[in-house]
């Protein structure tokens, strides 16, 4: 399961608190449920914000072996969560786990006292474990461990792929082929990812610079490649807050929206801030509501091309930092972000089936939930 954009840490008081919307598919109707968790926080140490944060939906005989589940449930649930900044803004290490069979809920830390492997290349990985934030993170169920292919640490964007093991629960950087580091261009590393579990492979895709370039990341091997699927023209245009992820459905990486709001030169930004999570702050606002984008594209990973499956639909529909999920028959389904007018909730889904005619409007995915009327150019609720 996917976490949703909301995503609030209240550590104001004695009972400190995590509260993340998780977003789950429902493969029979072809719909997208939030669902709240909240967490207590009975150790020091955990991300403010800017954390990576993984659902798995795990067989009994796994979840015993992993995590020492006892119970007779034939599937369970764990919550990881991976990194993140502290209240000085500086990149954490930690890897997380929440059983989901336990109540009430809450997190330990996997990663403390265990000493770091060292990779075949002769590689450490830094003292203390991997200090970063907004990781982006995938889990090779096959090899029992989570991997790291992208965020940011002290010294700027992740220099390589690094793999957390789930068994053993130790951190180590992976080397390629070669015997080499495998590295990770910085256009890679911060990128939006999507995973296609079934072909044990994903993408990062970048769309800040001038020419949108996708990276593909094949980890069926023990040592994982990055490979960039060259530069296609045609695609989507500079941004940034833009949602991705993988239909196996269409057999595509789908991207949408984003902002061109503090777009200067080959993606830098100025006169705005973003944190890691993908909060707009007031910088954004509502003056720069016409610079949000609501359009959908398709990438081929084996042609390389792109192709505009949605034009930007406008108000309503446009906004950034949203989540993006891949539904059955080719449909997609938007949840949370934010826009001119702030932060959009995550339990009014919207959705496409991109694979029907381009002519085809969004909708929400529930009649009962309230609708967007655009009154004087900007979008309320009503």
């Amino acid at each position: 399961e996917t976490p949703a954009a909301r995503v609030r840490v209240d550590t104001r008081t004695a009972g400190a608190s995590v509260s993340i919307e998780w977003a789950r598919l429902v493969s029979g109707p072809g719909i997208v449920q939030p669902e709240e968790t909240t967490y207590a926080l009975p150790e020091p140490g955990f991300p403010e914000r800017g954390f990576g944060a993984l659902r798995l939906v795990l067989p009994r005989s796994v979840a015993a072996e992993l995590f020492a589940y006892e119970g007779s449930e034939a599937d369970v649930t764990a919550d990881l969560v991976v990194g993140g900044r502290g209240g000085n803004g500086l990149p954490l290490a930690g890897v997380w786990l929440s059983r989901g069979w336990i109540a009430p809920r809450g997190f330990e830390r996997l990663d403390v006292g265990v000493p770091a492997a060292v990779s075949p290349s002769g590689v450490s990985p830094p003292p203390g474990g991997l200090a970063i934030a907004a990781p982006r993170l995938l889990v090779d169920t096959a090899r029992e461990r989570l991997l790291v292919v992208g965020g940011r640490t002290a010294d700027g964007p992740l220099a390589q792929i690094h793999a957390f093991d789930l068994r053993s629960r130790r951190w180590r950087p992976l080397a390629s082929t070669k015997g080499q580091p495998a590295a990770l261009p910085a256009d890679a590393a911060q990128g939006q990812l999507a995973v296609d579990v079934g072909g044990r492979q994903a993408f990062l895709v970048s769309t800040t610079g001038q020419a949108a370039r996708v990276f593909r990341v094949d980890f069926r091997d023990a040592e994982p490649t990055v490979r960039e699927l060259g530069v296609p023209t045609g695609g989507p245009s500079m941004r940034r807050g833009a949602a991705a992820t993988y239909s196996p459905d269409l057999d595509s990486l789908l991207v949408f929206g984003g902002t061109t709001a503090a777009m200067v030169g080959a993606g830098a930004e100025a006169g705005t801030t973003t944190d890691d999570a993908g909060t707009v702050t007031a910088a954004d606002g509502a003056a720069n509501a016409g610079a949000y984008l609501g359009d959908l594209w398709a990438f081929a990973p084996d042609s390389p091309s792109w192709q505009l499956l949605r034009t930007n639909a406008g108000p309503g529909v446009a906004r950034a930092f949203a989540t993006l999920v891949a539904g059955p028959a080719g449909s997609a389904f938007v949840l949370g972000g934010a826009d001119g007018t702030g932060v959009l909730p995550v339990d009014r889904a919207l959705r496409l089936d991109a694979g029907s005619s381009p002519n085809a409007a969004w909708s929400t995915t529930d009649t009962d939930l309230s609708k967007y009327l655009v009154v004087d150019d900007a979008p309320h609720q009503a």
